[in-house]
């Protein structure tokens, strides 16, 4: 190996490790943006383990990457204490088999510079350390060994203090005893609570000594199979014993090994976020645009447009426009029947007196809005935004559709109280048809009269019966022949009118929707999509 060859590797390691680091720093972002976003719209004890990591991970990211804190975990009699000092070469921790002595943790340093800020958020008090020179064992450098109380104790405090040290140590070395390596206390209380955390947990099978040689892999492999049960199949299994220090060796060459890359910090956080993960993936779901889409938005205005009334008010004002355009269009002698005629629009106002009728006639009664009604529409809403989107996020988008819901309705009793409908509107030919239709009235009135006189005194009229007769013809097939022109043009008219009416209130109803509906609801699925994008960074790194 060349002179140069030691600083390469010691280069790659350096960029590798920078390179984790930033994958990591990235996914703690994404989850801190998950957090932001799904909080006040998601149940919160969902995101507790989010917070709890961002906490923990923050805090060790900033106090030291120089050092690998390694803790020591098992039950009582299974030998750890005994090996926290066999590993440190000190008398650190009391001993005894018989009953949990390790009451709080003890911590070794292999180089205590740089340490001081990364114990006192271990919360290990200075007389509970010991510092070991670095120089002599350098390959240690950068160790904090932990020797934690019994997770089995009978206090309760020794049993919390392991839980809190458990999710805050870098790599986790659990220390088993042949005799109750299957107990379910460790199982299941912690191991199955950690899987994808392989790079950050060791399986010690202590007390060897006590086995009969050919026994001790048998025993190994039933440990590795209740290892697989937890979902932590592939971490590493060695075979010690404290007593007459077989398998040391190959853990402090594991303990070094973690201590040279430097990674083993960002490899537990790294599992952390991947169970953080597991556990979130309940908030993830598919895209979805973070404007409501025009075929939701058009659902939501036929609705309440419906809930309003205005498909009938629109033919309502299409009968007004019919009855007031054939009183000035129509053939007059028809209109002078239908004087005679009892007025049903007459009638209905007179009865209603709540309805909008123009100054040339015609009446139109805008319908009351219930809110029951409205609710309903809203609802619609609510289930069509959340029909593609997981569960966690369905109360808080309806929550949104209903934001301003007290609002809606008198938006709508002023869209349709205030909107336009064409009421007073005459246009200029029916004025010009009522001229022409009592010109050619005159005209047949004139021509009968003319007729009478010339039947009676022929000598009155010199051209006899030609004129009056032309001139009753004319006006009377003229006139019924404009009237039916008028009815084509009348009704294309009226049409013309719903249409226009029907649009200009669909127009004040979707004012309304943006106003009062459509904001809170952006807010929510502007959030949700935030929510989507950070949860692929925090899945993927």
């Amino acid at each position: 190996m060349t002179v140069t060859e030691p600083a390469k590797v010691s280069g790659a390691l350096e960029r590798e490790s920078a390179q984790r680091l930033a994958t990591v720093s990235n996914r703690l972002d994404a989850l801190r943006r998950l957090l932001a976003a799904g909080s006040g719209r998601v149940d919160e004890k969902l995101l507790d383990v989010g917070h709890r990591l961002l906490e923990r991970s923050g805090e060790r990211l900033r106090l030291s990457t120089s050092h690998t804190v390694v803790a020591l975990v098992g039950a009582t009699g299974s030998g750890k204490s005994s090996m926290f000092n066999a590993l440190t070469g000190m008398q650190l921790s009391a001993v005894n088999v018989r009953r949990p002595t390790t009451s709080l943790p003890h911590a070794c340093i292999w180089g205590a510079e740089g340490a001081d800020e990364l114990l006192k958020w271990l919360a290990i008090s200075p007389r509970h350390r010991a510092i070991l020179d670095g120089d002599e064992q350098a390959e240690l450098r950068g160790l904090v060994l932990l020797d934690l109380p019994d997770h089995d104790s009978t206090n309760v405090t020794h049993r919390l203090e392991v839980d809190r040290m458990v999710g805050l140590v870098d790599l986790l070395v659990w220390v088993l005893d042949p005799q109750k390596y299957a107990d379910a206390a460790i199982h299941q209380r912690y191991l199955r609570e950690m899987p994808n955390h392989e790079q950050a947990t060791v399986v010690l099978l202590n007390q060897i000594d006590t086995l009969a040689p050919g026994d001790v892999g048998g025993v190994l492999q039933d440990v590795r199979r209740l290892l697989h049960e937890d979902g932590l199949g592939e971490v590493p299994l060695l075979p010690t014993s404290a007593k007459t220090g077989a398998g040391l060796d190959e853990v402090r060459k594991l303990f070094a090994a973690s201590v040279a890359d430097r990674r083993t910090a960002v490899d537990r956080i790294s599992a952390d976020l991947d169970r953080v993960s597991d556990t979130l993936s309940t908030l993830a779901g598919p895209s979805v645009p973070e404007e409501v889409d025009r075929p939701t938005q058009n659902a939501l205005v036929d609705d309440l447009a419906q809930a309003a009334g205005i498909p009938a008010i629109a033919e309502e004002v299409h009968d007004s426009y019919v009855w007031r355009a054939r009183r000035l269009t129509g053939w007059p002698f028809a209109r002078l029947v239908s004087r005679f005629l009892p007025d049903p629009r007459s009638a209905a106002e007179k009865e209603l007196g709540g309805g909008r009728a123009g100054a040339s006639g015609g009446f139109v009664t805008p319908r009351a809005i219930g809110r029951a009604e409205v609710d309903g529409a809203l609802r619609s809403l609510a289930d069509r935004l959340t029909s593609t989107i997981p569960s966690p996020w369905h109360t808080t988008i309806a929550k949104a559709t209903r934001a301003h819901a007290e609002d809606v309705q008198p938006a709508l009793d002023r869209v349709l109280s205030e909107t336009d409908l064409g009421l007073d509107q005459k246009p200029g030919w029916w004025r010009a048809m009522w001229v022409v239709q009592w010109i050619l009235a005159i005209a047949a009135v004139a021509g009968a009269v003319g007729t009478v006189v010339a039947a009676i005194q022929p000598k009155l009229l010199p051209g006899g019966l030609v004129l009056p007769v032309a001139l009753l013809a004319g006006g009377l097939v003229l006139g019924l022949l404009l009237a039916l022109l008028s009815r084509s043009l009348v009704a294309s008219g009226a049409r013309r009118a719903q249409s226009r009416v029907s649009l200009r209130l669909r127009d004040g109803v979707v004012a309304a929707v943006r106003e009062h509906v459509l904001g809170p609801i952006r807010a929510e699925l502007t959030a949700y999509a935030t929510a989507q994008d950070a949860y692929q960074v925090l899945r993927r790194g």
